[in-house]
């Protein structure tokens, strides 16, 4: 069973700051999923979950790894508004309706994510193809 993680967090206008110690973990064994209002980060036998009470931009965000820690930089979504607590406090049904939209939000940006990269590879070719035409042409 998942031992729950320690963290710390701070805001300015546009940006939560989200700070988890990591305690020795390598990189390698560290595990980070973000969505507009869900953040799971699992570092064996560490995990935390979050479910933000506001909104982030997943696009807009960082993290770093600095001084043992991780630092999650979230870009709030709407800037100026100060965040009176960092996790939603619902129901359980809430809670797991939030965490089953983060999933599907994740699945359909990694579907457009996909599509896009094949439309390229597509584009890359024909253009590849198009300039050995071009060059034998002649």
């Amino acid at each position: 069973m998942p031992v729950s993680a320690s963290y710390s967090w701070t805001q300015t206008k546009e940006w939560i700051e989200l700070i988890v110690p990591l305690k020795g973990t390598s990189p390698k064994k560290l595990d980070v999923m973000l969505s507009e209002s869900v953040v799971k980060i699992s570092f064996l036998p560490h995990l935390l979950d979050l479910v933000l009470d506001l909104t982030v931009d997943v696009p807009g965000s960082r993290a770093i790894r600095r001084n043992g820690s991780l630092h999650l930089f979230l870009k709030k979504k709407y800037a100026n508004i100060t965040w009176e607590k960092l996790c939603f406090e619902g129901t359980r049904k809430e809670m797991q309706e939030r965490r089953k939209k983060a999933l599907h939000d994740l699945g359909e940006a990694a579907r457009k994510n996909h599509e896009l990269t094949k439309a390229k590879l597509l584009e890359e070719e024909k253009r590849a193809l198009r300039q050995q035409v071009s060059f034998y042409s002649y």
